[in-house]
């Protein structure tokens, strides 16, 4: 989880299925794109009202997808 604190700079709380997620350090197309190769696919929220270039959102569907994931970022 330590390489996950250099990307975020803010997780909102949620009710839902998904979180909203601010980065530090990279744009969410750039971290989007770097997901792809990983065949994972979050939404770039920087096109929603109230947010900017930094926000993402990922949809959490099941811990072996959490579990994906987290290796992804871990090898960002």
């Amino acid at each position: 989880m330590e390489k996950l604190r250099l990307f975020i700079e803010q997780i909102y709380k949620s009710q839902a299925n998904f979180i909203l997620i601010k980065l530090k350090n990279m744009k969410a197309k750039k971290f989007q794109n770097k997901l792809k190769e990983y065949k994972i696919l979050i939404r770039n929220c920087s096109n929603f009202d109230y947010l900017n270039k930094y926000h993402i959102r990922i949809a959490v569907k099941n811990r072996n997808y959490l579990f994906k994931l987290k290796q992804a970022l871990d090898e960002l």
